[in-house]
């Protein structure tokens, strides 16, 4: 796991436990308002962490279908090699 994925994950779980810690002192209404809160924003998260790699990899797919016809254009005698590095998922 690289180094911004753990510093993200922390910041996840910060932000959580800040809100589930504020959540213990509150009463009624506001407990369970802070409580779906919580959810809301974890499972948020979840979401974001799950779909990002895919994201990501749109995003190169893209930037490589451009990257071709600039090559031939500017390039037009040379062989080149497009490869991309597989990146480990959570």
């Amino acid at each position: 796991m690289y180094p911004t994925k753990i510093i993200e994950l922390l910041i996840v779980g910060v932000v959580i436990s800040s809100i589930l810690t504020i959540a213990i002192f509150l009463k009624g209404k506001w407990r369970n308002a802070s409580c779906l809160l919580a959810l809301i924003i974890f499972a948020s998260y979840c979401i974001f962490f799950l779909t990002r790699p895919f994201w990501i990899d749109a995003q190169i797919d893209k930037k490589v279908q451009l990257l071709r016809p600039y090559l031939e254009e500017h390039y037009p005698d040379e062989e080149w090699t497009i490869s991309t590095v597989l990146r480990g998922r959570l």
